[in-house]
């Protein structure tokens, strides 16, 4: 058992600034919850908790964004017969595994010009990490593993996933 993994970059702004967001909405929460407990007019207690189901979903998103641009890690593991992905730190992100004998070819997709049924999106203007390792399957479905490579760790990840489905 072989194990590959990377490390996102760091966008610093965000590891800088979310933190204030995360405690100010957590304390909001910790608030709303008081004063459910506390309150005894059911009404109240209904505005209460509608209020308390919003931020509690900004503290869960912003919480996810936060933890995945500083401490995430996409895994790959390879064994005998399968290679299994997880993303370490992504709160919805559950592994996948992809059976060796299924993967047809790997591939480096260029992600500078997306274009989408209702958008185009140019991702190359501000960084030159617009690249993601794909793995094309023998039914032709084609699966992002990685995302947001610049060339070169592009080429690298795709020589060792070459060396594992050669073996």
């Amino acid at each position: 058992m072989r194990k590959l993994e990377y490390k996102n970059p760091i966008n610093w702004a965000i590891a800088i600034i979310f933190p204030i967001p995360l405690l100010i909405f957590s304390i909001v929460v910790i608030t709303l919850l008081l004063s459910i407990i506390i309150d005894k007019d059911i009404f109240s207690k209904t505005n209460y908790f509608e209020f308390l189901v919003v931020f509690l979903a900004f503290v869960v998103f912003i919480l996810w964004m936060w933890l995945w641009n500083t401490f995430g890690k996409t895994i790959l593991i390879f064994n005998s017969e399968e290679v299994e992905v997880k993303k370490k730190f992504n709160i919805f992100y559950k592994k996948k595994k992809y059976q060796k004998k299924s993967i047809n070819k790997i591939l480096i997709r260029d992600r500078n010009i997306e274009k989408k049924q209702y958008y185009i999106r140019i991702n190359g203007l501000f960084s030159d990490e617009n690249q993601c390792i794909a793995l094309k399957m023998n039914d032709g479905k084609i699966i992002k593993i990685i995302d947001w490579l610049n060339n070169s760790t592009a080429e690298n990840f795709k020589k060792e996933l070459q060396k594992y489905l050669e073996e």
